[in-house]
């Protein structure tokens, strides 16, 4: 259901514009679907900030580069305009964290 509702909005959108980077985009958008949807989240207005962290997150854990996170965050950040919601919440990495303690 979560999978069908990210590309009833995404579908189009990504018609329009840059077709490489909306595609991308919708590809991202669609991953943190099936992600959230492994997880029993069967619609976009149960996904709020604990979601949002914990998919970046399990990113961030499998090695993926700061830029290919924040590319996803993008991709969630346009979903979520798409779908109406507020914006995504920021993830601030964990290197990100130890730069500013230090």
């Amino acid at each position: 259901m979560i999978v069908r509702q990210v590309r009833y909005l995404m579908d189009p959108w990504a018609a329009k514009g840059g077709p490489q980077s909306r595609r991308i985009q919708r590809q991202r958008a669609e991953k943190f679907a099936l992600w959230c949807q492994k997880r029993g989240i069967r619609d976009l207005r149960q996904v709020g900030k604990r979601q949002v962290i914990g998919f970046l997150r399990e990113l961030e854990t499998s090695g993926r580069s700061a830029k290919t996170i924040q590319g996803h965050w993008y991709a969630l950040r346009a979903l979520f305009r798409l779908a109406e919601l507020p914006e995504p919440v920021r993830f601030i990495s964990e290197a990100d964290k130890s730069k500013s303690a230090s």
